[in-house]
C-alpha cells in the first residue's frame, strides 16, 4: 500500500470522526434548547404556598429537618422526614392516591387504632422523585406523622398502612413559623423561600431557632400570646431552595442565612 493510500484512509478517519462529533454537538444543543424552550409553570402564589406546605412536618423527636444551622440536603436528612413530606404532598394535593383503610386489615399486622386511609409504597416511591428530584433513594420505614397519626409499612411490604392511634399526647413544644418573602431566578428554574422559625417549650419557656433544640434563643420567652412579628429582629431567617426538573419543583436544600 502505497503512501498516497494509506493519507487518503486516514484523511477519511479524521472526517468520519469530526463529522460524528458535530452532529453529537448539534444534536446535544438541539436538545438543550428544546429543554431552555419548555413552559415553566406561573409562579403564582399558590405555587409558593404549596412549595411552602412541604415543610410543614410534625417532628416530636428533634431529629435534624429543614430548621438546622447545619446546610441540610436530603443527603443529611433521616427518611422518615422526607416520608412525612412525601405524605403531606399526598394527603394535601394528591388524594386520589389515598385508599380506604379496614380495621381488619390493621389487625391482620397487629395493629391497633383508627384506621384512616392506606398509600401504596410504588406511590411514595414515585412522589419521592417528584419531590426530592432524580436519583433520590430511601429505605422507607414506619414513622409518626402528626401527633397521634402514624404511617406503617411492615417488611416493606405494598401498602403504607396510615391510622390514628389511641396513645395520650402530650407536645410540650410549640413551632412558630413565618413566611417573609421568595425569590424567583434562572428563568424561573429556581424559587428560593425564607421564613422565620421557632421553636418554644411551652413547660420551661425556652425557645430555640432551629430544629434540634441546638441554638437558644435568649432574647425570646414562650407565652400562649406570642408574637412572631414582635420579634423579627432576634429571629432566625431559613432560606429553601427549590429547582424546577421534569414538570416539577422538588426541594433542594435549606440553610440559616443569618
Amino acid at each position: 500500500m502505497n503512501k498516497k493510500k494509506i493519507w487518503l484512509y486516514i484523511a477519511v478517519i479524521l472526517l468520519v470522526i469530526i463529522i460524528g462529533f458535530l452532529f453529537i454537538k448539534i444534536f446535544n444543543f438541539n436538545n438543550e434548547a428544546k429543554d431552555n424552550n419548555k413552559e415553566l409553570p406561573e409562579v403564582s402564589n399558590d405555587l409558593i404556598q404549596k412549595l411552602y406546605s412541604y415543610l410543614d412536618i410534625y417532628n416530636p423527636n428533634g431529629v435534624m429537618t429543614m430548621y438546622s444551622k447545619i446546610y441540610t440536603t436530603k443527603n443529611n436528612l433521616n427518611a422518615d422526614v422526607l416520608e412525612k413530606v412525601i405524605l403531606n404532598y399526598i394527603v394535601n394535593y394528591d388524594k386520589s392516591k389515598l385508599e380506604n383503610l379496614t380495621i381488619d386489615e390493621l389487625k391482620q399486622e397487629n395493629i391497633y387504632g383508627t384506621p384512616l386511609y392506606k398509600i401504596k409504597t410504588a406511590v411514595f416511591n414515585s412522589s419521592l422523585i417528584k419531590l426530592f428530584g432524580k436519583d433520590t433513594k430511601i429505605n422507607l420505614k414506619d414513622f409518626t406523622y402528626q401527633e397521634n397519626i402514624k404511617a406503617i409499612n411492615t417488611n416493606n411490604k405494598e401498602y403504607f398502612y396510615i391510622y390514628q392511634t389511641n396513645d395520650n399526647i402530650n407536645n410540650i413544644y410549640e413551632i412558630f413559623k413565618k413566611m417573609d418573602r421568595y425569590l424567583v431566578t434562572d428563568n424561573n428554574k429556581t424559587i428560593k423561600i425564607y421564613d422565620y422559625y421557632l421553636k418554644c417549650n411551652k413547660e420551661t419557656a425556652i425557645c430555640y431557632n432551629d430544629e434540634r433544640n441546638s441554638y437558644i434563643n435568649n432574647n425570646i420567652k414562650y407565652s400562649v400570646n406570642l408574637n412572631l412579628d414582635d420579634y423579627v429582629n432576634y429571629l432566625t431567617l431559613y432560606e429553601h431552595t427549590f429547582k424546577y426538573e421534569n414538570g416539577n419543583y422538588y426541594w433542594v436544600s435549606s440553610n440559616a442565612v443569618d
